[in-house]
């Protein structure tokens, strides 16, 4: 989940041409707020944490491209164990999805600029892996009823990005990981209503639509959409 906006406090907010941000030919988001039910690593399963790969060159990824800038990166849940710390200037690890949400709202009250990027790891771990169904069900309506709340608290250039990283059905037969299309859902203020970015060729494209929103250098992979919304 992506959300951007200026600080409060009387305060008053930095121009985007000092925040090198371009939004389509007018204002660009300042920070961005994306939520991502996902996999791999967490604080709460430490039996799943990740290690970086000793003496194999690592990828490029946008977070480090961020920190390069000096652009904060807010994770929230389990994105400071998936990407081993690299990139992430603050963090703060949740008990559960609804406590994923509750410090993704207090991040949109409190951090000023950059990206404030949230896991919501319950989908997986506790639901889809475990075939529960009802359980699934449950968690994906009170994701629902919680959306208006941050919806709310976007600020004129915010951007929120909602979407998941793989498909984890908890009807299927296996415990495993199944439909890979995802959801990708763009709301904010400076956002075109109805627009239709179509089934995207690549889950990088969302990378690189950040990577084009602040300004920092191109990703090896993706398009950008920033100009289609």
């Amino acid at each position: 989940m992506t959300i951007g906006g200026s600080g409060g406090g009387g305060v008053p907010p930095r121009s985007n041409s000092e925040r090198g941000i371009h939004f389509r030919a007018s204002e660009s988001p300042s920070r961005v707020f994306v939520v991502v039910s996902a996999r791999m690593a967490s604080s709460r399963y430490p039996g799943k944490a990740v290690a970086p790969l000793a003496g194999r060159p690592l990828l490029v990824v946008l977070l480090d491209r961020m920190a390069a800038a000096r652009l904060p990166v807010f994770g929230v849940g389990k994105i400071e164990d998936i990407f081993t710390g690299r990139g992430v200037s603050a963090a703060v690890h949740t008990k559960s999805d609804a406590d994923g949400v509750d410090q993704t709202l207090k991040a949109m009250r409190e951090v000023d600029r950059g990206l404030v990027f949230t896991n919501l790891v319950d989908f997986d771990t506790l639901y889809g892996h475990r075939n529960d169904v009802p359980g699934y069900a449950a968690n994906l309506e009170a994701l629902d009823a919680r959306i208006p709340d941050i919806v709310r608290a976007l600020r004129e250039d915010d951007v929120l990005m909602l979407t998941a990283d793989h498909g984890c059905d908890p009807a299927d037969a296996s415990t495993d990981h199944t439909r890979e299309h995802v959801p990708l859902l763009v709301r904010g203020p400076a956002v075109r209503p109805g627009r239709d970015l179509g089934v995207r060729s690549t889950f990088a494209d969302l990378g690189q639509t950040l990577a084009d929103n602040f300004g920092v250098a191109p990703l090896p992979a993706g398009t950008s959409f920033l100009r289609d919304l």
